[in-house]
C-alpha cells in the first residue's frame, strides 16, 4: 500500500510546480489580452468596492453572480449560468 502513495507523491511532486507555473502564464497572458481594459478595470474597483451596494452584492449572491454581476457592464464576457 505505501508503495501506491510514495508513487502518487513523487507525481505530484513534480506536476505541483508545473501547474503553478502554467497558471501563472495563463494568468499573464489573460492579462495581456485585455491591457486595454486594465485602467478602466481598476478604477471600477477603487470606485464601486468601497459601495454599499457592491457589499450588499456580495452577501446576497453566489460568487458565480457577482463576478458575471461585475463584469457585464465592463463588456467583459462573464461565466455562462
Amino acid at each position: 500500500m505505501s508503495g501506491g502513495i510514495n508513487s502518487i507523491g513523487r507525481v505530484a511532486e513534480f506536476l505541483s510546480p508545473l501547474e503553478v507555473g502554467l497558471y501563472l502564464v495563463g494568468g499573464v497572458v489573460v492579462i495581456v489580452m485585455s491591457a486595454d481594459w486594465l485602467p478602466h478595470v481598476l478604477g471600477l474597483v477603487f470606485s464601486e468596492a468601497p459601495t454599499t451596494r457592491s457589499a450588499m452584492s456580495v452577501s446576497a449572491f453566489p460568487s458565480s453572480m457577482v463576478t458575471t454581476q461585475l463584469m457585464i457592464p465592463v463588456g467583459v464576457p462573464g461565466p455562462v449560468v
